[in-house]
């Protein structure tokens, strides 16, 4: 008689995170990977995962189709949301010919997507299209094509404005230390001078 396999799933303390910088909108998720999947020959599916803080945890390529199309499985989208704990997934895909426009697929499996993460405790807060330009992203936020709660964007523009202000607050900061560390290069170099 075969044995039966044993799974099990183990709390990890802290999780390494893919960047301190939060995610504060559809361009600076495309950043973080715009590089692994602009110039793929066919269509790749990623998810971005991250803390309620909206902090990116990490991203998983979770399937690679053809030219022109890709299988998602929810259950392949949500298996790495899971296990990273994650609050708050985006989804991306590249367009290998360039157009950005979504097809009714796209359409379809973005809100079948959407209520699939929802019942699992995770809110999906965009699917994006990158095309082949720099700026040339679809987000299906932005074109309110997302069914979000109110609650759920509400969420998302808070910690995109703390988020923001804490990159201000470190740029007058850096700033500030830069401003004191010329003034005091410029008292050493009179002092030097006068010796």
């Amino acid at each position: 008689m075969g044995s039966l396999d044993r799974v099990a799933i183990r709390l990890v303390k802290e999780a390494e995170i893919m960047s301190l910088v939060p995610i504060t909108s559809p361009e600076s998720a495309v950043s973080l990977i715009r590089d692994v999947i602009q110039d793929m020959d066919r269509e790749c599916v990623c998810v971005l995962n991250m803390k309620s803080s909206m902090q990116p945890i990490n991203f998983e390529i979770a399937s690679m189709g053809t030219i022109n199309a890709c299988l998602v499985a929810p259950r392949e989208l949500m298996k790495s949301a899971i296990l990273s704990n994650a609050a708050n997934v985006i989804m991306l895909h590249n367009h290998p010919g360039g157009s950005i426009q979504p097809s009714e697929k796209d359409m379809n499996v973005t809100e079948r997507l959407y209520h699939a993460y929802e019942m699992m405790g995770i809110t999906l807060l965009d699917h994006i299209i990158v095309g082949n330009g720099k700026e040339n992203i679809y987000s299906f936020q932005n074109h309110g094509e997302l069914p979000l709660n109110d609650y759920d964007m509400e969420r998302f523009k808070y910690h995109s404005l703390v988020a923001e202000s804490q990159v201000r607050q470190s740029n007058a900061e850096t700033l500030e230390r830069e401003q004191t560390e010329i003034v005091e290069r410029m008292i050493q170099h009179e002092i030097n001078k006068r010796r």
